[in-house]
């Protein structure tokens, strides 16, 4: 187990307020954010969003950052920030902010992010995403065919799509290699896949990491990483997305050929209840609303309805308007809303929750 022998709570006061001098400080990659603070920039690691990183001006008190691809609870201050950029542990990120304030100089300590080039991560990432569909199915696992059943997509379980595969083990990784048990085996999770396409070809894959029993695995990968590495985590996402090219812009996981008709939204399981509440495989997937705004439309589609998440940022509701402004004067768009209210406590409400309400709409679909 790690031995903490700096005093946090001393050095995070220390930090308070100056972080937009730390982080560009630590990692050069972090200047531009620092310099246009409220502003969308580049990815600092390079995941495919031209314009999905961006720091606030309260970001100044904690480091705090937001990204489109990546769970903000990681990004909840700048120690997090910078270990997501380093493939640091908190302890690393504390002495380099420690040692920056103290000493004004960051000290030597590993990037752990390799190869370090974009190129050769880009590449080794090809290999990774070759090696999970490698081993992935059409059909599904016990393990997925159980997640989609609680998920309250039973009829899910029998799409047919060379966009939507099953694999039974997908190796639990943290900071930029996979976890290991006690024999030196690697721990994994099963995985409902999800391939992102657009006009150039096969863009990357969505994983959703699940357990044996069905249900997403956040919490079970933390509990892995605590017994094998006696590391203390945040929140990880169960989720995660895996480009093979420069950017995933335009791309989404596109369930069958678009017809006249296509239905459009986010995330992966509301796209499944919308395909088959609606009888339909016209219909996309986004996974993130930066790459809803960036949506590309089949030049066959005549008629778009975009299925937009309801959440207290309004996020999912922007990035839908956003997405129909660029087709005015194109095709014809709908926005269409989940009925129900966001429930107290909760982020938000999305079409999976308002399947009822779905399956009534199924006469737009048809409708020119």
């Amino acid at each position: 187990m790690m031995t903490y022998k700096l005093d946090k709570e001393a050095i995070k006061n220390q930090a308070r307020g100056r972080w937009l001098a730390i982080l560009p400080a630590l990692d050069s990659r972090l200047s531009e954010a620092c310099e246009r603070v409220g502003v969308h920039v580049p990815c600092p690691m390079g995941t495919g969003s031209r314009d999905g990183f961006r720091l606030e001006s309260s970001s100044v008190l904690d480091g705090h950052a937001f990204h489109n691809q990546v769970d903000n609870k990681i990004l909840s201050d700048g120690f997090g920030v910078l270990a997501w950029l380093n493939n640091w542990s908190f302890y690393e990120s504390l002495k380099a902010v420690h040692h920056y304030l103290n000493d004004g100089c960051k000290p030597e300590l590993e990037n752990r992010t390799i190869p370090h080039n974009e190129a050769d991560r880009l590449q080794a990432r090809k290999e990774t995403v070759k090696k999970i569909l490698s081993y992935a199915k059409a059909t599904p696992n016990q393990a997925t065919e159980l997640y989609l059943h609680n998920r309250g997509l039973d009829a899910a379980i029998n799409i047919n799509s060379p966009s939507l595969l099953h694999h039974a083990g997908v190796s639990i990784q943290y900071q930029g290699k996979a976890v290991k048990d006690a024999s030196g085996a690697w721990v994994t999770v099963p995985a409902l896949i999800g391939r992102l396409s657009s006009s150039r070809g096969w863009l990357g894959v969505s994983l959703i990491r699940v357990t044996k029993d069905g249900y997403k695995a956040d919490e079970y990968i933390q509990q892995v990483i605590t017994k094998y590495l006696g590391e203390k985590t945040k929140y990880i996402a169960s989720k995660q997305l895996l480009k093979t090219t420069d950017s995933m812009s335009g791309g989404a996981i596109r369930l069958g050929k678009a017809g006249s008709v296509l239905c459009v939204g986010e995330g992966l399981e509301t796209m499944l209840a919308v395909a088959t509440r609606l009888d339909t495989l016209s219909v996309a997937a986004c996974c993130t609303a930066q790459l809803l705004e960036a949506f590309e439309v089949p030049p066959q589609v005549k008629r778009l309805l975009i299925f937009a998440d309801k959440d207290r940022q309004g996020r999912g509701e922007e990035a839908a308007h956003r997405l129909s402004k660029r087709l005015i004067g194109k095709i014809r768009v709908e926005i269409l809303l989940p009925p129900s209210p966001i429930a107290e406590g909760s982020k938000g409400v999305d079409w999976l929750d308002d399947q009822a309400e779905l399956a009534a709409l199924q006469h737009i679909v048809g409708a020119q």
